[in-house]
C-alpha cells in the first residue's frame, strides 16, 4: 500500500469509453460526457480502462503495442504539463500495468450473476462477455503476473 501512496494522482473520468467521447469531424475538437464516475486516481487509469475495454485485441497484440500508446499519452502530458516529465516512461508503464489489473478486477466484480439488469438483454450479456474477454487478454498481454512477482504477491 505504501507504493500506491507514492504514485502520481490526477482527476480521471472513470468511464473512458468511446460512447462517452465526441470528436469533431476534422479532429480539431474533442469532448467527454458522463462524468458520474469521476475520481482521483492514477493518470493511467483512464488509459488502461480505454485500451483494455475499447480496443480489440487484434490491434493490441503485445506489450510493445501498449508501450507505444502509453509513450504517446505521456508525450502529450509532458508537452502540456512540464511537472509530469519527472514521471518517467517506465514508471508510467508500470502504473499502466497495475491499472490494467485493476480494470480487470473491476470487470469481474461487476459481473454479479444475481443482478437482473446485467442479464436483462442479450446485448448486455454480450457487452459483459466482450469486456471480460478483453480485460483478461490485456492482463496476459501486459504480464500482470509479473507485477504480482514485483510486489511479492502470490498469483492464483
Amino acid at each position: 500500500l505504501e507504493w500506491l501512496r507514492t504514485r502520481p494522482c490526477a482527476v480521471v473520468h472513470g468511464d473512458a469509453r468511446l460512447e462517452n467521447m465526441f470528436f469533431a469531424q476534422d479532429a480539431s475538437d474533442f469532448g467527454v460526457c458522463d462524468w458520474q464516475l469521476v475520481q482521483r486516481a492514477s493518470p493511467m487509469f483512464d488509459v488502461a480502462y480505454f485500451l483494455c475495454l475499447n480496443v480489440d485485441s487484434s490491434v493490441l497484440v503485445s506489450l510493445d503495442d501498449d508501450r507505444e500508446l502509453v509513450a504517446g499519452y505521456c508525450g502529450g502530458l509532458w508537452g502540456s504539463a512540464p511537472a509530469a516529465r519527472s514521471w518517467v516512461l517506465q514508471e508510467a508503464l508500470l502504473d499502466y500495468r497495475v491499472n490494467v489489473l485493476l480494470v480487470a478486477v473491476m470487470v469481474v466484480v461487476s459481473m454479479n450473476p444475481s443482478d437482473r439488469n446485467l442479464c436483462s438483454s442479450g446485448r448486455q450479456v454480450e457487452i459483459r462477455r466482450v469486456m471480460l474477454e478483453r480485460a483478461l487478454e490485456a492482463v496476459a498481454r501486459v504480464d500482470c503476473a509479473g507485477i504480482c512477482d514485483m510486489f511479492s504477491v502470490q498469483a492464483f
